[in-house]
């Protein structure tokens, strides 16, 4: 019996059990829709990096008329796979980036997919999905290489480590398995992380893989050692609702009066951000634990993204504009327009030159670049 294909809010848990599994390729059909691409102005882009001296050029390049919950770009920066948490397309999809076009479609997972990682060698793609399974895909073949099933309920953030050697799952799951760090080349489940209560949301690799940071409804974000995995810190103190923590090499990170929606490291490691529920966004320094800069973005904060450069951090809210920040001194340096209602996903290209932003309101991916 058909699902029905009206989007539900990614905010809500999924409670759900395991069914069998049934995977294949399919090519490019006819049925599948295809995003209507609009190219602005008809104005060719600058393609150059973007930063903060230039940041006043970046305009709305070219808009698909699609859904992505989660989306993941190859290490090229040529393809992006994507999910859309749509009952009525439990697919993976893989997009090249420049022109919109569909390239390939994986079929396998039997609840919605909720989140998608690329392999650092482009290699493999790994999908989560609310049947609590993950699922690693040949990107070369095209097929399905194993499927990781951890006891969970549902899989909501993924990452894989620098090298590709580890891939950390967060979860929603009631007994606890929230963090797992899996070995995607043998399938085997390596830690089970228990210390953070509440759904995790968020997952992300400190540049050098040694550090794991989860961010979730408990309202912190934390930080794991990837070697052993021992939870690091505990927080120390708390002070007219912002948390803080002590520091010696590792810890974790407080600071939230609502749920963590979202944690990035910065390229060079230094630096730590966190988003959620409250609107604002917390700049740790990632070596002893301070806050350095408290940005308030007005709006509840879905995703977070820093540049290639580390200096300018994309913040999307549920208000539409994109918000750009200069990660310095926590100053606004300007607003992106285009999109109708809330943006659920931003994520820059690997190169730096382009910048996407989902919206599962308007149903609208938006390509930004240089463009006078």
């Amino acid at each position: 019996v058909p699902m029905s294909s009206q989007h539900q809010n990614p905010r809500e848990p999924i409670h759900i059990a395991l069914s069998p599994i049934a995977t294949q390729f399919i090519d490019i059909s006819p049925t599948i829709p295809l995003p209507t691409v609009t190219q602005s102005n008809n104005v060719p882009a600058r393609i150059e990096t973007i930063t903060r001296e230039n940041v006043n050029l970046v305009n709305e390049l070219s808009r698909w008329k699609i859904y992505w919950k989660d989306f993941a770009f190859s290490p090229d920066g040529t393809t992006v796979a994507t999910c859309n948490y749509d009952d009525s397309d439990r697919t993976l999809r893989l997009w090249d980036s420049a022109t919109g076009q569909l390239l390939f479609v994986f079929e396998g997972h039997n609840e919605r997919v909720a989140s998608v990682a690329f392999s650092p060698d482009g290699m493999l793609i790994a999908s989560g999905s609310t049947d609590g399974i993950i699922r690693l895909w040949d990107v070369k073949n095209r097929s399905l290489i194993r499927s990781l099933e951890g006891g969970i309920i549902g899989v909501n953030s993924l990452a894989f480590s620098p090298n590709g050697q580890l891939l950390a799952s967060g979860n929603s799951d009631n007994a606890g398995n929230l963090v797992q760090l899996w070995n995607p080349n043998t399938g085997d489940l390596i830690f089970t992380f228990k210390d953070q209560p509440g759904y995790v949301n968020s997952v992300a690799f400190s540049p050098d893989g040694q550090i794991l940071a989860s961010g979730g409804e408990d309202n912190t974000v934390k930080l794991w050692n990837v070697a052993n995995g021992q939870f690091l810190r505990q927080l120390a103190t708390r002070m007219d609702g912002v948390q803080y923590a002590s520091y010696k090499g590792s810890h974790l990170l407080g600071g939230r009066a609502l749920g963590v929606s979202s944690v990035a490291f910065g390229p060079d490691g230094n630096t730590l951000v966190s988003g959620g529920e409250d609107g604002k966004v917390l700049i740790w320094n990632a070596q002893d634990g301070k806050i350095i800069q408290t940005i308030i973005s007005g709006n509840w904060v879905n995703s977070i993204a820093y540049s290639r450069d580390g200096l300018i951090l994309a913040v999307g809210t549920d208000d539409p504009k994109i918000q750009l920040w200069d990660v310095s001194n926590g100053k606004l340096l300007r607003d992106l327009v285009g999109h109708t209602a809330a943006i659920e996903r931003i994520a820059f290209s690997p190169d730096g030159k382009f910048l996407f932003s989902s919206s599962y309101r308007d149903n609208t991916v938006m390509r930004w670049a240089l463009h006078p």
